[in-house]
């Protein structure tokens, strides 16, 4: 399985790199999104964060806001990611 990791602020998405284990993995910084091809992959995966409210920050969340319109893979948001997602 191929799979998309946005990075929305966390350090290192380690644990869900763990969790993938031997599947394909990119990981994007949120800003990068316009990047991504949802052809390209299986599985997208929104990572949580703490770096900014989403409520007063669409603006910069507008790429990764349209990827999730857009898309016509599975998503998954964890924490911040699902904050977004909804």
């Amino acid at each position: 399985m191929r799979v998309a990791i946005v990075n929305n602020g966390i350090s290192a998405p380690t644990n869900i790199l763990r969790l993938l284990g031997k599947e394909t993995v990119t990981v994007f910084n949120f800003s990068e999104t316009d990047k991504i091809q949802n052809a390209d992959f299986d599985l997208l995966i929104l990572s949580g964060s703490s770096q900014f409210p989403i409520v007063y920050n669409r603006e910069k969340l507008a790429r990764e806001i349209a990827l999730i319109q857009e898309s016509a893979i599975p998503i998954l948001g964890i924490c911040y990611g699902c904050e977004v997602v909804a």
